[in-house]
This record gives C-alpha cells, sequence and structure tokens, in this order.
C-alpha cells in the first residue's frame, strides 16, 4: 500500500480527519511521516485505526481503547496489527440464530425444547472456545513471538481455522449424533 494523506486516511478507514488526528494527538497511533510539508500515513497506520474502529464496534470506551493499544509494540508492523484484530472479529455463522429458531417453531418442535437445546450449545460451545483458544495460546503463539511464524501467516492460520472449524464441528456433531443413535439402537435390541 501507497502513502496516503489524512483525507486518504480517513477515506480508507471511515474515520473523520478530525477524529484521526485527535486518536494520534491520544498517541494510539503513531505520528504520520513527513514527505515535505504533508503528512502521510502507511499501512500500519491504516490497521491501527481499523483496529481501534472494530473495538469500538465491540463497545469499548477510549480509556479501554488506549489500554488495549498499550500491549501493542509502537513499531508493529500491518501484518502483527492485523492478528490483533483477527482475534477480535466476531464468528460469522452462516445462518442467523433467530431464522434457525423461527424454522424450528415453524417446524411444530416446542419452545421449551428449543431454549433446553440452546442453553446446552451455548455452555458447550463457551467451553470448547476457552479450549480451542488454550491452544493457539500454546501451540501457536509460541512460533510466532519467537519468529519462527510471521504474523500473515499466522493471521491466514486463523480464518482458515475459523472456517474449517466450522466444518469440523458440524461433522463431529453429526458423527456423535449418530453414535447416540448406535447406541440406542444396540439398548434396544440387547437381549
Amino acid at each position: 500500500m501507497e502513502e496516503l494523506t489524512v483525507e486518504e486516511l480517513s477515506a480508507e478507514t471511515g474515520i473523520s480527519v478530525r477524529n484521526l488526528r485527535f486518536y494520534t494527538t491520544r498517541g494510539l497511533v503513531p505520528p504520520p511521516t513527513k514527505r515535505g510539508r504533508t503528512a502521510v500515513y502507511g499501512p500500519e497506520h491504516v490497521a491501527r485505526f481499523s483496529l481501534l474502529r472494530d473495538l469500538q464496534a465491540h463497545g469499548l470506551n477510549l480509556a479501554a481503547i488506549e489500554r488495549y493499544f498499550e500491549g501493542i509494540p509502537a513499531d508493529a508492523t500491518a501484518e502483527q496489527i492485523a492478528l490483533q484484530q483477527v482475534t477480535l472479529r466476531p464468528f460469522a455463522p452462516a445462518e442467523s440464530a433467530g431464522s434457525t429458531r423461527a424454522a424450528l417453531i415453524a417446524r411444530g418442535i416446542p419452545t421449551d425444547l428449543i431454549e433446553a437445546c440452546d442453553d446446552i450449545y451455548r455452555r458447550h460451545s463457551r467451553a470448547m472456545a476457552g479450549e480451542l483458544e488454550s491452544i493457539f495460546r500454546k501451540a501457536l503463539w509460541p512460533d510466532y513471538k519467537a519468529g519462527e511464524m510471521k504474523a500473515d501467516q499466522l493471521v491466514a492460520m486463523l480464518d482458515n481455522w475459523e472456517q474449517d472449524g466450522a466444518v469440523a464441528l458440524v461433522e463431529a456433531f453429526g458423527e456423535a449424533i449418530n453414535e447416540a443413535r448406535r447406541a440406542i439402537i444396540a439398548r434396544r435390541t440387547a437381549p
């Protein structure tokens, strides 16, 4: 990416020029480089402002965002900042829960059964997310911190993990359902 003026950066990030300057003054983003009399911004600036926008979308106030940015080195590359951003991105399911719930109700499934199943899905999903995050920290993060893996490689792995992980989860769930059904059949046919 080439260098951008403040107006071009504003167009790229969707943040007003006034706010770009405010966040830079607050130290959230390193100051621009000077090219003659013109201030120019690079890919690292775009990445930082994009991350800032995502943190705001998560409901963080300015003080919380400042604390978050304290953990990002001033010389972090755009790829390193993108790594921070990909870990914040909400998982996007193929279908919204509201439309799934409506479809189940339309099929005549009792609401209390749907709510009980939703509770099970939420509890187990939280547990899985925690375990997967732990695996990520233990298996991938040390290689990245040691310089054995580049930030863009880690970002690509996380992007692929989200998509492939959803497929693997559905496959594992299908296998578990089939095992449960076989167990029911075995119990019913046992002498």
